[in-house]
C-alpha cells in the first residue's frame, strides 16, 4: 500500500520494493488462514516464518531493540500452531461408543 513508514523500513533493511509486496501478500494469506480452523496451523507457520525473517533482519542490521516485537509474535504464533490443531472430522463424526456389559 506504499505506506511511507514501511517503505522506509524495507529500504533501511536493504530489501527491494517487490519484497514488501510479497511479504504483504503472505501476511494477508496467513491472517486469513488463522481465521479458518482447518488451516490455522498453516497460517501460524507462515506468519512465524515471516517473524523469523524480521528478527534476523533486525539483528543483522544491528537494531536489537527492533527484534522484540517479532520475538513476541513468534512465540505467540508457535503457541497457536501447537494449540490450534485441525479438527479430525472422522473422530468428530463418530457416535460415542455404547457400553457393553
Amino acid at each position: 500500500m506504499s505506506v511511507p513508514v514501511m517503505l522506509e523500513v524495507f529500504n533501511k533493511l536493504g530489501y527491494p520494493a517487490w519484497f514488501r509486496i510479497v511479504i504483504g501478500i503472505l501476511e494477508i494469506t496467513g491472517a486469513i488462514a488463522l481465521l479458518i480452523r482447518s488451516s490455522s496451523r498453516y497460517g501460524a507457520i507462515i506468519l512465524a516464518l515471516i517473524m523469523i525473517g524480521a528478527m534476523i533482519s533486525s539483528l543483522v542490521k544491528g537494531a536489537a531493540g527492533d527484534a522484540i516485537v517479532p520475538v513476541i509474535m513468534l512465540f505467540l504464533l508457535v503457541w497457536i500452531a501447537v494449540v490450534r490443531r485441525p479438527v479430525n472430522r472422522h473422530i468428530a463424526e463418530q457416535p460415542p461408543a455404547s457400553k457393553v456389559r
